[in-house]
C-alpha cells in the first residue's frame, strides 16, 4: 500500500535516468472503485503534464517515465491532491464531516484509492514523524482509516460529470467498450448515457458490466427501463439482474413484460435458487476495513481449524454489506499493523442464490477466483461457492 503524502515530490526520470521535474499530484476517476489513471508531473521550468499511469514503471523509488506522449484530464477525472487532499468529505457510517489527512493507495490488482486518513498520523505523516514518534514511544500508532465504500467527498458529490462523447458518436462504440468506460464514470452519468442509446444497446452494455456496478445500476432504474432492459437480455443474466431489486419492485418489472418472457423468467427464478443453496457453504470469515492483519490471522488462525478450504476473507461494513476482499497471499505480504483497507480488493465477484451453475462459472473464470460469495439483494453474504464444487456436477457427466 502507498499514502499520496509518501509520493508526492518523488523524482520522476526518462529511459534515460534523466530527471525531468517531480510528481505533483496524481489523478483518479470519480467512480465506485476510483481506479488511479495519470500522474501529473511539475517539469524544471515549473510547468505541469499529464501522463498515463500506463507511462510509468511503479510508484516506489523514483517514478521511471517509459512514455513521454502527454494527455489531458478526462471529464470524469479528479486530482488526488487538488480535488480530494484536505478536502471536507461525509463519513457515511458516522454521518458527519471529517477532513482528509492523507490518502491510501492500493497497488494491487490495479493502483487505485482504497481510503483515507482522518486521523493526526496523516498529519504526522507529511512531517516524516510517523516512525521517529513510533520509535520513542516504542508501541504501534493507531491509524484513523475510512475505506472509500465508506466516504462521500463533498465537491465530487456537488460536481457534475459531463458526457464527453457526443449522443450520435454512441452508436458507434461496441456495447463492451461502452461498458469498460461507464465502469470509470459515476453512477449518474452512467444512467444518463444509457439513456441515450437504443434500449437494446444498453441491455448489452449492462450485462457486459462488472456484477457490483451491474447492480447498482439497475437498482436505480424505473421498472419500465428495467422491464426493457430484461426484455432483450439473456434470460440467465435476466433472472440474475432481478434479483438485485426488492421483492416488490421485481413483480412490478415483471408484469411489464410480455407473458412469455415473464413465465421464463419465473421458471428460472424458482428452480435456479436449489441449484446455488445445494453448493454453497458457510465456511467463510468476514472482517472490517479499520481490522489490522495481525488480527485477521489469528482469527483465521483459530476459527478455521474445521474448514475444509479458506482461500479468501472478506471484509463488511457496519451493516454488513460486502465491500471488499482479500486473498491469503496478499495477507501474508503485509506488516501485522497494516489495516484491511490498504490491501483489500473493492471490485469483488459476487452471485446470487438464483444464479445459474453456468453463470457462476463464467464469473469464477472472469474474475479469476477460486470460490465466489453468494449474497443477497441487501449485498449480505449467504455463503461462498467453490470453484471444484459447482464444476464437480458437469464434470461427473463427462
Amino acid at each position: 500500500m502507498l499514502y499520496i503524502s509518501e509520493l508526492l515530490d518523488k523524482p520522476v526520470v526518462t529511459k534515460g535516468k534523466q530527471k525531468i521535474g517531480k510528481l505533483a499530484d496524481l489523478v483518479f476517476v470519480t467512480s465506485e472503485v476510483p481506479y488511479i489513471t495519470k500522474i501529473q508531473v511539475q517539469t524544471k521550468k515549473n510547468t505541469h503534464k499529464l501522463y498515463s499511469i500506463q507511462s510509468i514503471k511503479s510508484l516506489n523509488g523514483t517514478v521511471d517515465l517509459i512514455e513521454m506522449d502527454e494527455v489531458s484530464l478526462a471529464e470524469n477525472e479528479a486530482f488526488i491532491g487538488a480535488n480530494l487532499l484536505d478536502q471536507q468529505i461525509i463519513d457515511i457510517k458516522g454521518k458527519n464531516i471529517v477532513r482528509v489527512n492523507d490518502v491510501v493507495i492500493q497497488e494491487k490488482p490495479d493502483l487505485a484509492i482504497s481510503g483515507i486518513d482522518i486521523g493526526w498520523t496523516g498529519i504526522l505523516r507529511w512531517f516524516n514523524l510517523e516512525r521517529p514518534i513510533t520509535a520513542i514511544t516504542k508501541r504501534p500508532i493507531h491509524h484513523t482509516l475510512l475505506p472509500w465504500s465508506e466516504i462521500q467527498p463533498l465537491e465530487l458529490a456537488r460536481g457534475k460529470v459531463v458526457l464527453n462523447k457526443e449522443e450520435h458518436k454512441l452508436k458507434s462504440i461496441q456495447p463492451e467498450d461502452l461498458a469498460d468506460y461507464l465502469e470509470k464514470t459515476t453512477i449518474h452519468n452512467a444512467m444518463r448515457i444509457l439513456s441515450l442509446v437504443t434500449k437494446e444497446t444498453a441491455s448489452e452494455v449492462i450485462q457486459n458490466l462488472n456484477i457490483n456496478y451491474q447492480t447498482q445500476i439497475f437498482r436505480q432504474m424505473t421498472p419500465e427501463m428495467a422491464a426493457e432492459i430484461v426484455r432483450y437480455a439473456d434470460p440467465d443474466e435476466a433472472a440474475d439482474l432481478l434479483l438485485t431489486v426488492s421483492l416488490e419492485k421485481k413483480e412490478h418489472i415483471l408484469s411489464l413484460v410480455s407473458k412469455e418472457k415473464k413465465k421464463e423468467l419465473e421458471f428460472l427464478l424458482s428452480h435456479a435458487e436449489t441449484v446455488i443453496g445445494e453448493l454453497m457453504t458457510t465456511e467463510f470469515l468476514t472482517f472490517s476495513a479499520e481490522d489490522t492483519a495481525k488480527t485477521v490471522m489469528d482469527r483465521i488462525k483459530y476459527e478455521t481449524g474445521e474448514f475444509s478450504n479458506f482461500p479468501y476473507g472478506y471484509v463488511v461494513n457496519k451493516k454488513e454489506e460486502l465491500i471488499g476482499v482479500f486473498s491469503l497471499h496478499e495477507l501474508l505480504l503485509q506488516s501485522e499493523y497494516n489495516q484491511v483497507l490498504k490491501f483489500m480488493n473493492q471490485n469483488v465477484g459476487v452471485i446470487y442464490l438464483t444464479t445459474p451453475r453456468s453463470i457462476a462459472i463464467r464469473r469464477m473464470l472472469k474474475y479469476k477466483l477460486r470460490a465466489i460469495p453468494v449474497i443477497d439483494a441487501h449485498r449480505q453474504i449467504l455463503g461462498i461457492v467453490t470453484f471444484d464444487d459447482v464444476v464437480e456436477p458437469i464434470l461427473e457427466k463427462m
